[in-house]
């Protein structure tokens, strides 16, 4: 990587969306020890969690680590408590995988406007997952499909269900 503080700018956007979000009383913010890191090998150096004042709204935690010299450069997001961990951002550091400021940037608002609209729906099960995003909907579950469908509308035995309630 030719230069890991490039990503730093995952660290000030999330800083700005916390901002907007506390600021409008939609959720607190509070920094959280013992929450295990999505990549064991690569423990976070900080993790915060924005708690939502709305009821039944899915907290979203963020595991803050560092590559190459940098600190918080990267960020793994979680929903629910304990977090089911969603997204990682950058999700590849190399320089090859780098779209520029703007695709990274975008693909974060993304996730993080997911969750604060209520509109996530998640379902985890032995091996895999099944989620909806902007962008469609993603699955390396057997019947993921029908999964998502079902999702909150029946109960899953044997799956775990991350759905949430808007956030404003």
């Amino acid at each position: 990587m030719l230069d890991p503080a490039k990503y730093l700018i995952v660290r000030a956007r999330l800083a700005a969306w916390r901002d907007v979000l506390v600021e409008r009383g939609a959720a607190c913010d509070v920094e959280i020890t013992g929450v295990a890191p999505m990549i064991e090998a690569a423990p976070p150096e900080r993790v915060a969690r924005w708690e939502p004042t709305a009821p039944g709204a899915l907290p979203l935690t963020l595991g803050y680590r560092g590559v190459e010299g940098v600190a918080e450069n990267i960020v793994d997001l979680g929903v629910g408590d304990p977090p089911v961990w969603i997204d990682a951002s950058p999700h590849c550091g190399c320089d090859a995988c780098d779209e520029g400021s703007g695709q990274l940037l975008t693909e974060l608002d993304d996730v993080v406007e997911h969750v604060v609209s209520g509109d996530l729906v998640r379902v985890d099960g032995d091996g895999g997952h099944a989620q909806t995003t902007f962008r469609g909907a993603s699955w390396n579950l057997p019947d993921g499909e029908a999964l998502l469908r079902a999702a909150g509308r029946t109960p899953l035995p044997g799956y775990r269900v991350s759905i949430g309630a808007p956030w404003l």
